[in-house]
């Protein structure tokens, strides 16, 4: 699948770490027009993925399982300052929502 979102970001949005107070992240932040682009984009693709068999698409949303758990120390550190939750906290939530993916995709045959 080809990405055909053009991104056209103008706003900035700020998240605060609720104990610093500090700023944890920077976020870009959609206009209406960039999430009708990203629907028309989503739309333009669908007869491809409607053609994709049902063990390619387990294979594919499995695989997004699995970069998932891969990055979760990456997660746990983009969380950690926004939420002031634990690495084991956040890492569990990433885990259970990997798992949560894994069982989609097993509905998908």
């Amino acid at each position: 699948m080809v990405n055909r979102f053009r991104q056209t970001w103008v706003a900035i949005f700020e998240r605060s770490d609720p104990v610093a107070g500090a700023v944890a992240t920077n976020a870009t932040a959609a206009r209406v027009d960039d999430a009708l682009a990203a629907v028309a984009a989503a739309h333009a693709e669908f007869s491809a993925w409607a053609k994709t068999s049902l063990q390619d698409r387990r294979k594919l949303v499995n695989n997004a399982a699995d970069i998932m758990d891969a990055k979760a120390s990456g997660f746990i550190a983009a969380g950690t300052p926004g939420t002031s939750a634990t690495g084991p906290w956040i890492r569990f939530n990433v885990m259970f929502a990997a798992n949560m993916i894994r069982e989609a995709a097993a509905m998908v045959t």
